[in-house]
């Protein structure tokens, strides 16, 4: 990895997002990119306070506020930027990470999946942004990995200690693949099969292939009595303590939304770890 992009925003969780962030780009050396999308900051609109509409008055006052709100929203959003950007340079700076940072019209998802797509890596929030599913989102159109920061529970200061889950299909060969840098740092690494998608090819083992890379992993299987997957996702990388879970982004895109499947989208809404997801 030499090129690692970090969503920045200025809410309370961005800057355990930009601390493991920058730790990663330590670890390899890499370069890492501060991203934050201009959206249009919108101030609610205060019904109580607006003149009656009831006289000719009352409208020429209510006309007045809508250049107050556009230097009031304007004020704001540079405010905004101005935080997350703080945030970064601090963090960043503590770190002794080779770091730039950019800011870019556009909604976060947007930023982020343009940015993605010159990178190995992108790190983003697990909570939506602006009514966003950005995780979701940069996964499924950036054709990246993404690494998805949990609000709260565990944030690693290395990644010691791994659980994959493998179904054989493509999404999650893509996942393993592309976290090969991040399995060769680890201690310990754990594959759990969840419903095996397509049968391996005769002599073909998954275990022999990481091995191959340096990879001396323990394969375990999901207990019958375990029906979900993503639960048992979930209680297996808590068992071990993992300091992330590496699974395919399963998706599809309904109209103009793009939707995570069942056991990703479960997996990211109760992830306690970092989880890093590949479409």
């Amino acid at each position: 990895m030499k090129d690692l992009v970090v969503h920045v925003d200025s809410s309370a969780h961005c800057m355990a997002r930009i601390e493991l962030a920058a730790r990663l780009a330590g670890n390899f050396g890499a370069h890492l990119n501060g991203v934050y999308g201009q959206n249009a900051f919108v101030m609610p609109p205060d019904y109580a306070s607006m003149p009656s509409l009831d006289s000719m008055q009352g409208l020429e006052a209510a006309a007045i506020t809508a250049p107050e709100q556009i230097e009031y929203n304007a004020q704001a959003a540079r405010a905004d930027e101005q935080a997350a950007e703080q945030i970064f340079r601090g963090v960043t700076a503590s770190n002794k990470a080779m770091s730039q940072w950019y800011a870019m019209a556009g909604s976060a998802a947007d930023v982020v999946v343009a940015f993605s797509r010159y990178a190995d890596l992108a790190v983003v929030g697990q909570t939506l942004v602006g009514g966003e599913e950005i995780a979701a989102e940069v996964a499924l159109r950036s054709g990246r990995p993404v690494l998805v920061v949990p609000d709260v529970g565990n944030i690693p200061s290395s990644i010691k200690r791994v659980l994959v889950a493998w179904d054989a299909s493509r999404e999650a060969a893509r996942a393993l693949n592309d976290a090969l840098p991040l399995l060769q740092w680890a201690n310990l690494v754990t594959v759990l099969t969840v419903g095996v998608a397509e049968q391996a090819p005769p002599g073909i083992h998954i275990g022999e292939h990481l091995k191959r890379h340096g990879i001396d992993a323990e394969l375990v299987e999901a207990d019958d009595a375990e029906l979900d997957a993503g639960h048992a996702v979930l209680a297996r990388a808590a068992n071990l303590t993992c300091d992330l879970i590496v699974m395919g982004a399963y998706g599809h895109s309904r109209l103009r939304e793009r939707m995570l499947g069942g056991t990703t989208h479960h997996v990211l809404k109760h992830m306690e770890s970092p989880v890093l997801i590949a479409h």
